[in-house]
């Protein structure tokens, strides 16, 4: 952006023009803030039969986005986070500046910054010196390895050290790489259509911690959590890594900052016991469907946006859905001609109908991947 290659309010089109034409404006800075609508790639591609322990390359990632049939909403309208969204920016980048993405930020931000244990991973079975792998825990009080196969450039697969993180951290307050203007900028919060500002701004979000405005992001794959946090009143940060699947960054981050910092801080740190639960709104009660109105479900639902089908069937008086990948998914009714499925990524399915009655297509996923169309072949075939 700061060179003049990259326009901010250019349709993102201009850059990507394998990506679909969805019929309204498109930017790049929609994407920037996580406004564009665009459907977040991990429970796309959960939904399509992909398992997080899957080679999930970037190449495919950017072939279920040219595939994508519809948004989420109307960019601008809301916020929802979208991996798939800045993978597309690393791809922008490749090609406005004809290098790679592991070069271009090589060149441009690690090497500058002296981090000299950073890299985006762009080769899953390349050999990382000093890698930590992730940890799940498993039954029995045992862990496992949370394999990882991810190359989502620009979203993921940073390979990096605390020693590293501090010194990018750093650069918020000495400007060394990009200087004060990309600084700035990455400091601008998003806007949506309705005026309203979101936390979000280029990477990074803004909350208020102890009377500080503090910035920060966190991630999490394949058994890794990590968070940054940088306090630009003070001209400090903290950076947590872990390699632990059921770890919570955040609230160690926070601790330690009360440790070092707190006589730089404001206000004392608010009370850690625990909240009142407040109590759940109620909700009409669950139909009782008979096998006979269950089997209307039946058949070989396809989605040609996701390449893929599941077959739903009556079993034992309840309704599954069958793919080769998944197996079976229980199927449970929560109100009329909608369900939730007992995988995380399978819910709500909900089905539509025509004015006769008559079932016409089934719609899964919700949050950051909402509403993929499935429709009803003749085929009897097995799932797929």
């Amino acid at each position: 952006v700061e060179t003049g290659e990259l326009d901010l309010d250019a349709e993102l089109r201009d850059y990507l023009p394998e990506l679909p034409d969805f019929g309204v404006p498109l930017t790049v800075r929609h994407v920037v803030h996580h406004i564009s609508g665009i459907r977040d790639w991990p429970i796309t591609l959960a939904i399509a039969g992909w398992r997080f322990d899957d080679v999930i390359s970037f190449d495919q990632i950017l072939r279920m986005a040219w595939s994508q049939r519809e948004l989420n909403f109307k960019p601008g309208s809301e916020y929802s986070y979208s991996n798939t969204g800045y993978n597309l920016l690393a791809e922008t980048v490749q090609r406005v500046t004809g290098q790679t993405f592991r070069a271009w930020t090589e060149e441009n931000i690690f090497r500058p910054l002296a981090m000299s244990s950073t890299h985006f991973q762009d080769n899953h079975l390349e050999v990382v010196p000093m890698r930590a792998h992730g940890y799940s825990p498993a039954f029995g009080g045992t862990w496992t390895v949370s394999p990882n196969a991810l190359t989502a450039l620009g979203s993921s697969s940073l390979h990096s050290s605390v020693e590293d993180m501090a010194r990018w951290l750093i650069n918020f307050d000495t400007h060394a790489a990009g200087g004060r203007a990309v600084i700035e900028r990455m400091h601008t919060r998003g806007v949506l259509n309705s005026g309203d500002t979101i936390a979000y701004a280029y990477g990074l979000s803004r909350v208020d911690w102890r009377g500080q405005e503090m910035w920060t992001h966190t991630g999490s794959w394949a058994g890794n959590r990590t968070v940054l946090v940088h306090l630009p009143e003070i001209r400090s940060g903290v950076v947590v890594l872990s390699n632990s699947g059921v770890y919570n960054p955040t609230p160690a981050a926070q601790q330690l900052a009360d440790i070092f910092l707190g006589d730089l801080l404001g206000s004392e740190p608010p009370a850690t016991s625990a909240p009142a639960q407040a109590g759940r709104p109620s909700r009409a009660p669950a139909p009782e469907l008979s096998t006979s109105e269950l089997e209307e479900y039946a058949g070989d639902w396809v989605s040609a946006e996701l390449d893929t089908h599941y077959v739903l069937s009556v079993v034992d008086g309840a309704l599954v859905a069958e793919h080769y990948r998944h197996g079976t998914i229980a199927l449970t009714p929560q109100a009329e001609d909608v369900f939730s499925g007992d995988q995380f990524f399978f819910r709500p399915v909900r089905f539509e109908r025509d004015s006769s009655g008559t079932l016409t297509a089934m719609f899964v996923g919700t949050g950051r991947a909402r509403n993929l169309r499935f429709v009803r072949t003749a085929s009897d075939g097995g799932a797929h």
